[in-house]
């Protein structure tokens, strides 16, 4: 296994999502006209937000010199990850920091 998909393969679902807690943190923060929002609702957005459909069509644009495959694996795992791993704790997310 070469060093790109090493890091890519094993580091996504965790890059993924900070990634994307990053972004909306900054989003937040950063807007001129802030909302009035319970307190942790960038967290539970971010935890709970549906990513997938969209990350799954763009890997099925590519073609195959641009390592198709690999990225159909790795965006899949990452989907799953988020379905099944994000979606079945937002619950306790909420309620821990929902009030």
């Amino acid at each position: 296994m070469d060093f790109l998909t090493y890091i890519l393969f094993d580091n996504s679902c965790f890059l993924i999502t900070n990634y994307h807690y990053i972004l909306k943190f900054y989003l937040y923060y950063l807007t001129s006209n802030p909302l009035n929002f319970v307190k942790n609702t960038n967290l539970i957005m971010t935890w709970g937000g549906l990513r997938g459909g969209i990350s799954i069509a763009l890997a099925l644009s590519l073609t195959t010199e641009m390592h198709r495959d690999m990225f159909l694996v790795i965006t899949y795992i990452v989907v799953v990850f988020s379905i099944i791993g994000q979606g079945l704790t937002v619950g306790k997310l909420i309620k821990k920091y929902g009030k």
